[in-house]
């Protein structure tokens, strides 16, 4: 019994430092995109990514 709920603590850890690093993956790329596009499209490109990160937290 203590075997397992040590392992399902190590699971749950790993699942919130994985999606941590999966938001700070998308931030990154958001960055990435803006930096890539011209002035005046930022605005859309950090809003279609913004609705994307939202949609996949549902």
């Amino acid at each position: 019994m203590n075997e397992f709920v040590t392992q399902h603590q190590f699971d749950l850890i790993w699942i919130i430092i994985a999606s941590a690093m999966v938001m700070f993956m998308q931030a990154g790329f958001t960055a990435l995109e803006s930096g890539l596009t011209q002035s005046e499209k930022y605005h859309q490109r950090s809003d279609k990514e913004y609705y994307r990160f939202y949609l996949q937290q549902f």
